[in-house]
């Protein structure tokens, strides 16, 4: 059985972590909208 990390683990393993940029950020905000296109998909790659 695998116990689960304590609170403290999981607060010092949030420290560790990267921001993401901001053309992963905008990605993420295109693709929660229930319509996108693959075009609007591929501008947003190809600007990093």
């Amino acid at each position: 059985m695998q116990a689960y990390p304590t609170l403290d683990e999981l607060v010092n393993q949030i420290g560790e972590l990267r921001p993401i940029g901001a053309v992963a950020s905008r990605i993420l905000q295109l693709t929660e909208g229930e319509r996108f296109s693959a075009h609007e998909l591929a501008t947003v790659i190809s600007s990093d």
